[in-house]
């Protein structure tokens, strides 16, 4: 494409297969008709766009969260329609070999939309000024986004926003594996998450860096399962502003989460990430915790290591119907457990680790060791058993350090949890 060009479309372009797009960042190409697709291309391969940059019509155009309408007398698309550039897999077909490189795109409602794809690798793009999604890679195998820089969504109301999206859906035939996201910078999503995947195989989510962000690291799933996950050497910094205005909203660093029904979340490991200012902000926090594995059905093979919670605050206590919050919150673990050598300080007053087996769950093999944290409030128990059957739970080598007299390692709800320890407890 020539350099210090701007090529303004009125129609959107059909991208082929086998086909490169080069350009510079002095080439702009520009969409003035609300609702239009710059570029789209279905069950194609070998394609890549890289070097220029892509401007839409503004983030509002074509499509609020509440109401979809008709684009000149077309049928009603779904709001991942509305965006700048398009990879889509028909249901007999796949997109595959996609590279989107060095990119700069901004104002639309979304940006990136590939779906049902297979080998896609997102570069040193830069994305900004869109509504939902920067950047959507859902329903895809073997997708790389690495090394790029996601800055200020235009959300800034009470909805919800992502500088990066990735959704499963195995039982349709599109699954989400082998997702790797390397080394990105977020800022400026204060709505809701800077990173989300639901119903995912075989995740990396490595070396990233989020900036005012509500929620960091969303990996949950409605249906279908979460596996082989690794997050770690993540930065989160947490938003000082309240998009939602004091309405009940999800609020976390890092959560790994299943819905009723899901069969189980397998092999998880979150280590040595940062996270900073989580319930710190008034009308921020209802509830929620900094480091979360969730699952309505079963938790096994998990291991929370080596993670540092900086500055947690302590709003949630402060509302009139606090739901509690908790620096890391284990439900429903079923097996071979470990939290070891995290650490936090803050002002918080409740738990650092807060278990829930339910009233009639079991946990076998827990291990919590090498915990500490240090707060200003009375808190007197570092780790709390809340309802289910424990079994072979190991706890040792951990300190609370608060401006209560007495502290202890844990504490046992006395009529609803049972804890059998091993011998190592000191």
């Amino acid at each position: 494409m020539p350099a210090n060009r701007t090529l303004v479309l009125d129609e959107e372009i059909r991208l082929l297969s086998n086909l490169a797009l080069v350009g510079d960042s002095s080439c702009l190409i520009r969409q003035t008709k609300p609702g239009l697709r710059l570029f789209v291309g279905e069950d194609i391969h070998s394609v890549t766009l890289s070097g220029f940059a892509v401007r839409g019509a503004g983030p509002q155009a074509l499509f609020e969260p509440e109401r979809r309408t008709d684009v000149d007398g077309e049928a009603p698309r779904t709001v991942t329609d509305a965006g700048l550039i398009h990879f889509l897999s028909s249901a007999s077909g796949a997109s595959s070999d996609l590279a989107v490189q060095n990119l700069t795109m901004s104002d639309g409602y979304n940006l990136l939309c590939v779906r049902g794809a297979q080998r896609v690798r997102v570069e040193n793009c830069h994305f900004s000024n869109w509504m939902l999604y920067a950047a959507l890679c859902s329903g895809s195998s073997d997708v790389t986004v690495i090394g790029n820089r996601f800055e200020q969504c235009a959300q800034a109301r009470g909805y919800t926003a992502y500088a990066f999206s990735a959704t499963g859906d195995e039982r349709r035939g599109y699954p989400q594996r082998r997702l790797r996201f390397l080394r990105n910078m977020v800022s400026g999503v204060p709505s809701w998450d800077g990173f989300m995947t639901h119903e995912v195989d075989d995740l990396i989510v490595e070396d990233n860096e989020f900036r005012d962000v509500r929620n960091g690291i969303d990996i949950t799933s409605p249906s279908g399962r979460i596996a082989n996950v690794r997050v770690s050497r993540n930065r989160i910094f947490h938003t000082r502003s309240d998009p939602w205005r004091g309405r009940s909203a999800a609020h976390f660093g890092i959560s790994v989460a299943a819905d009723p029904g899901v069969p189980f979340i397998r092999n998880v490991n979150v280590s040595e990430n940062l996270v900073s200012g989580a319930n710190a902000v008034p009308g921020l926090s209802s509830g929620g915790y900094v480091i979360g594995a969730l699952a309505f059905s079963r938790i096994g093979e998990l291991t929370v290591s080596g993670n540092g919670i900086a500055d947690i605050g302590n709003e949630d206590s402060k509302l009139p119907k606090p739901k509690g919050f908790d620096c890391i919150s284990i439900y429903q673990p079923s097996s071979n457990v470990t939290i070891l050598n995290n650490t936090g300080n803050g002002t918080l007053d409740r738990y650092f680790l807060e278990l829930d087996a339910t009233t009639d769950g079991a946990s076998d093999n827990i291990k919590i060791s090498g915990n500490t944290f240090s707060t200003s409030s009375k808190m007197t128990s570092l780790t709390r058993f809340v309802r289910g059957n424990f079994k072979n739970v190991s706890i040792f080598n951990n300190r609370l350090m608060s401006s209560s007299r007495r502290t202890s390692q844990f504490e046992v709800e006395p009529e609803s949890a049972h804890v059998a320890l091993l011998p190592s407890i000191s």
